[in-house]
């Protein structure tokens, strides 16, 4: 019994060891980009020995993921109650719009540190994991998510019957992406009120057929 302790305790002191790796490689990126921010850096700022942090991950590439992955999380916790909803189609993706949009916000700077990951893939920097493969699966995991929300709309013929989901899906992913791009650059233009009312006005009511 006192070994299964241990090793619970230890198991425990290693995963709040790798969530502070992670956070502090986050506020690195955020400072410095992914280029220019070491392991060298990152080791000098968490006061730990560089061989430390080749204990919980391989690579930068590696830990750049666990980052990204982070904050993805984020949004799937908000997003998951909504997805799994049964409220009507339109009401869910409003309130998806919404919940997104009120993590870009209250987190400004991850959404700007997301943005400067995604660029760091066309930096000319190696990477030892396939960032790419992995965007291309979360993203596609999101897209079937709120296709499946739009298909029920449809069946419902609270959507009308000719729209795409699987396009619609992307098409309603990239238009909170690129609200929050937008956002990013320009924060005074915008608030959270407003990109919800246009979503709503631009976006869902083009979608909505004769029992939305």
């Amino acid at each position: 019994m006192a070994r299964k302790r241990t090793a619970a305790r230890s198991a425990q002191a290693k995963d709040q060891r790798r969530r502070q790796i992670v956070d502090a490689a986050k506020a690195l990126f955020l400072r410095k980009g992914f280029t220019a921010g070491s392991m060298n850096d990152l080791a000098l700022q968490l006061g730990v020995a560089k061989g430390t942090l080749y204990v919980y991950f391989r690579s930068k590439s590696e830990l750049l993921v666990a980052v990204m992955r982070g904050i993805f999380d984020e949004l799937a916790e908000v997003w998951q109650p909504i997805l799994s909803g049964d409220a009507p189609a339109l009401s869910r993706l409003e309130a998806l719009a919404r919940a997104a949009l009120t993590l870009c916000e209250q987190h400004l700077d991850t959404c700007a540190l997301l943005m400067k990951l995604w660029g760091a893939t066309g930096e000319g920097e190696t990477f030892d994991v396939d960032l790419t493969g992995w965007l291309r699966d979360t993203y596609a995991d999101y897209r079937q998510a709120v296709a499946a929300i739009i298909r029920s709309g449809i069946e419902s013929g609270e959507i009308r019957c000719e729209v795409d989901p699987d396009r619609a899906a992307s098409l309603f992913i990239a238009t909170l992406d690129g609200l929050m791009i937008q956002w990013i650059v320009a924060p005074a233009l915008f608030d959270l009120e407003g990109c919800v009312r246009t979503v709503r006005r631009v976006f869902l009511r083009g979608l909505q057929g004769d029992a939305g």
